[in-house]
């Protein structure tokens, strides 16, 4: 029997969910889809909802040959992952752009929704580390929940930006952001601990 731990869903839902913030891509759908009919519409939300499952399904199975490939360990992830995340949450925060999202081509705006808008750096991270923390059933569940609810807000994404308003979204934005980047913190200094602890193990049984 596999065990699934209900902690480790909620807080990988939880940090799936913030990272990636559909407040965020709410605006850039309907910036890209404003001229689409409602057909239109809905198949770009689907495109993009795809695009951005690929590579959590990548990681998820394969993640751990990648790093036995390059000689990785989730302590070194951590660390790198968390500065990531740190940038990201900043760039949320005080509304920075660290690249260019932008695209003329409306099929290759949604794909760009899905990735890395959507599926970015962040989501790989939190889905290896995810995986190595609670298993592969546990990160699938989480962050197919928090893309499915995604995709709910993106097909009613016209609907919320006029009942919300401009201002509210990037209210909702930013609070993602710092909450972001509380988590990319933990995840810095819990690597840096590992580390720590490792090398001072190493230290201390080389003088024996």
């Amino acid at each position: 029997m596999v065990d699934f731990s209900w902690t480790g869903f909620l807080e990988t839902f939880i940090q799936f969910f913030v990272i990636m913030d559909p407040f965020v891509s709410i605006p850039a759908f309907l910036s890209v889809t404003k001229k689409f009919t409602n057909l239109d519409k809905i198949a770009a939300a689907n495109k993009a909802i795809i695009v951005a499952a690929i590579p959590i399904l990548l990681f998820a199975f394969a993640g751990t040959f990648i790093f036995g490939w390059f000689g990785i360990t989730i302590s070194d992830f951590k660390i790198a992952g968390g500065i990531i995340l740190v940038l990201l949450g900043i760039e949320l925060v005080l509304n920075l752009d660290f690249g260019d999202k932008d695209s003329k081509d409306p099929s290759a705006s949604a794909i760009i929704i899905g990735v890395p808008l959507i599926t970015g750096p962040g989501v790989i991270t939190i889905t290896i580390l995810s995986v190595a923390s609670y298993g592969i059933l546990v990160t699938l569940f989480a962050g197919f929940l928090s893309l499915f609810l995604t995709y709910v807000l993106l097909r009613q994404a016209a609907w919320l930006q006029n009942t919300l308003g401009k201002d509210t979204l990037d209210i909702l934005s930013r609070v993602m952001g710092l909450l972001l980047t509380a988590v990319a913190i933990s995840f810095i200094t819990s690597g840096i601990g590992e580390l720590s602890s490792k090398a001072i193990t190493n230290i201390l049984a080389s003088l024996k």
